[in-house]
């Protein structure tokens, strides 16, 4: 049995493309897990994961030293997550007063 996580994932995925290559059209190349692409450096990707109510979205260039976002702007609410001993700032949730 898939847990609601999963199913939510999948659900989300069908419905709108988690991200790809990116350059002269909005997603060149679009990002699955079967892909042949092979990923090169000064590439463009977005990455924008969704499920239903939460979107995220950045678009990176692939470095020597490891992606760098390009949609980061200093103007947001960031927080500071660790994966594998690398630190990676993300923007925070937007939550709105209703």
């Amino acid at each position: 049995m898939l847990s609601m996580k999963k199913r939510a994932s999948l659900i989300a995925g069908k419905k709108l493309h988690q991200g790809g290559k990116t350059g002269f059209v909005s997603r060149e190349i679009i990002a699955v897990p079967s892909s042949k692409e092979e990923i090169q450096l000064h590439q463009v990707f977005t990455w924008n994961p969704s499920l239903p109510g939460l979107k995220s979205e950045d678009t990176m260039v692939v470095e020597k030293e490891g992606n760098r976002f390009l949609t980061y702007t200093g103007k947001w609410t960031y927080i500071d997550v660790e994966h594998e001993g690398d630190i990676y700032r993300r923007p925070d949730i937007l939550v709105r007063d209703e």
